[in-house]
């Protein structure tokens, strides 16, 4: 007879040390082609004409933390023949790997996390210690600075969350939303109001495994998929 702890050691197994979510990946963007969804980066799909016409997969990926696994994702995905756009922190840059995605056609952005940075750097202990307007300067900054180390010019920037905005009630892109993202030298920010409120039907973003089928919200990609909503926004960690 197999006992209880026997059960959860082979749950464990199976659904967390052996679970290869990058196979899981790779069947999600054969579903999304399977029903007719052009895939494509988050650049690729802001310079369409035409937002509305036909269905979109928009694939982005935060690199929070370095690993193999960004190789991995954006290897399988140059396989597959598709492109996505990836945003690196400054601790995750990796100037190898960056230089073979921007030469495949991949869009490579700032994971900026400006004002977390400032209040983690000057212990700060309420939101009005913090000057958006000398922020919005220092982002720019910051923009160039990611630019001159990866030796190219990019095209959008993504705000990175952490527990300093969380504890002070202020996240990140409150720079760039309602700006001129030409100020910064860009064409938007991933989380733009605009550009969600116009063209993006559905976010999805990943989650740990034993959340929601590895899905964060009530939705998964499979769902949304099979609901044919037109322009949907795959949101990973690799």
């Amino acid at each position: 007879m197999t006992s209880f702890d026997d059960h959860s050691r082979m749950f464990i197994l199976k659904t967390i040390l052996l679970n290869d979510r990058l196979n899981y990946y790779n069947k999600y963007l054969q579903l999304a082609q399977a029903n007719a969804y052009k895939i494509l980066s988050l650049n690729d799909f802001f310079m369409l004409d035409d937002k509305r016409n036909g269905k979109h997969l928009i694939l982005r990926h935060d690199v929070d933390v370095a690993g193999i696994s960004t190789r991995k994702m954006f290897e399988l995905e140059r396989v597959v023949g598709i492109k996505s756009t990836y945003y690196f922190r400054f601790s995750t840059i990796d100037l190898l790997l960056i230089h073979e995605m921007i030469n495949a056609g991949f869009e490579v952005g700032l994971h900026y996390e400006t004002i977390s940075d400032y209040i983690r750097k000057n212990e700060c202990t309420d939101k009005k210690q913090i000057n958006l307007e000398k922020m919005r300067e220092h982002l720019l900054r910051e923009v160039r600075a990611f630019e001159g180390i990866i030796g190219c010019k990019t095209t959008s920037c993504c705000s990175h969350g952490t527990s300093e905005n969380v504890k002070l009630g202020i996240s990140n892109n409150v720079l760039t939303e309602k700006q001129n993202m030409e100020d910064f030298g860009l064409k938007f920010e991933a989380y733009s109001s605009e550009l969600y409120d116009e063209y993006i039907d559905c976010h999805i973003m990943d989650n740990e495994i034993l959340y929601n089928y590895g899905f964060s919200y009530s939705d998964t990609l499979v769902s949304v998929i099979d609901e044919k909503r037109p322009n949907i926004v795959f949101l990973t960690h690799p």
